[in-house]
């Protein structure tokens, strides 16, 4: 039994001297702070405010954008220039999960 013993402790005594070895060769990993994200050079800046909470961005190809209110369950149109308006409201609350438009001569699925 003791040689058995005696076995078992010069293995994990060599295991352990194999791993000490082998992180102090490794050596520090390289790597950034700060991984690159998917939005650098992109900025930002607010087009409308005090509008409520809004969601569901989508284009209108001309630089403006479509968007639903959260809360207050409607489909609202913002111009390039900044101009909010109400399109539809009433909507089911919340607003509807999502909005997918089209162009008008588009066909209907």
């Amino acid at each position: 039994m003791t040689f058995g013993m005696r076995t078992a402790r010069t293995w994990a005594a060599l295991l352990a001297a194999t791993v000490a070895a082998g992180v102090a060769v490794a050596g520090p990993a390289d790597a950034q702070p700060f991984p690159k994200m998917c939005a650098d050079g992109w900025e930002a800046a607010t087009i409308v405010e005090g509008v409520g909470n809004l969601e569901n961005l989508d284009s209108d190809g001309a630089g403006g954008f479509y968007v639903t209110g959260i809360a207050d369950g409607f489909l609202a149109h913002v111009s390039a220039d900044g101009r909010f308006d109400k399109l539809i409201t009433g909507l089911d609350k919340p607003a509807p999960a999502g909005i997918d438009l089209a162009p008008a001569d588009a066909t209907r699925r």
